[in-house]
């Protein structure tokens, strides 16, 4: 018994002070710009946590890491000295102004497959460590169903901190279940696709604005496809988020 109260003791450490500081110590996210050709190349020579785009890149460095892209000699911008800090200014609502929690998120999806049972059913794929749920909406004509018909899926909140992403995803499965029978285009894509809506792939890290799940692995680097170690990932599909996506 002793050894088992010790056990949660120690686990209840972890995960407070994992909480706490849902970003790596001293990370800082970084703009940095290409001027040159090749500058993208070499930059992502670095295997820093970053997403490159045509002429610049977000990085999410530590100070250490900060110090390797001074001594490249890249132009860059610091754009959130202490992500800690940054993330820590939304705890008390956990949420940015205007934009729903996880747990809202949740409910509202709840609410679509109690509300519109012919046209949205939820299907739950797996759990997070913290048991939060891991879930998609099926929107069809037939939901109940597996047709022969062309299926797409919209995932959402991979990255935590992309607030944009859930709400987009969430706001969107409720327009096409409001829709449908009034707005003819929403009504013919119910009626010929299979729509998955996956609202929200991370809910550890969309509760503590983090790029990362409560392990610090960036999920969205924990796939299969062109798996390169980047962002904490020990192997493809580590993460219970990634295995249920």
């Amino acid at each position: 018994m002793r050894k088992i109260v010790l056990l949660g003791i120690c686990l209840f450490t972890i995960s407070f002070l994992m909480a706490q500081q849902p970003w790596r110590t001293g990370e800082m996210e970084v703009r940095i710009h290409f001027r040159e050709q090749g500058d993208a190349a070499r930059f992502a020579a670095l295997n820093f946590n970053s997403d490159i785009y045509r002429s610049s890149a977000l990085a999410y460095i530590i100070p250490s890491e900060f110090e390797v892209l001074k001594k490249a000699g890249f132009e860059y911008e610091m754009l959130k000295p202490d992500l800690n800090a940054w993330s820590a200014g939304f705890r008390d609502a956990l949420v940015p102004p205007g934009y729903y929690t996880f747990s809202q998120i949740k409910t509202i999806a709840d609410s679509l497959a109690t509300h519109f049972p012919s046209i949205c059913r939820k299907e739950v794929f797996g759990f997070n460590v913290q048991m939060q749920e891991l879930a998609a909406l099926k929107i069809s004509d037939n939901v109940a169903i597996d047709e022969n018909e062309p299926e797409i899926l919209f995932d959402g909140g991979i990255h935590g901190d992309e607030v944009g992403a859930s709400q987009n995803v969430i706001q969107f499965a409720r327009d096409l279940c409001l829709g449908y029978g009034v707005d003819p285009q929403i009504t013919g894509l119910i009626d010929t696709r299979e729509i998955w809506l996956f609202y929200c792939v991370n809910p550890w890290g969309r509760d503590f604005m983090t790029r990362y799940n409560s392990s610090s692995v960036d999920i969205n680097r924990d796939n299969g496809y062109m798996w390169g170690q980047e962002g904490g990932s020990p192997g493809p599909f580590s993460q219970l988020e990634t295995k249920a996506l």
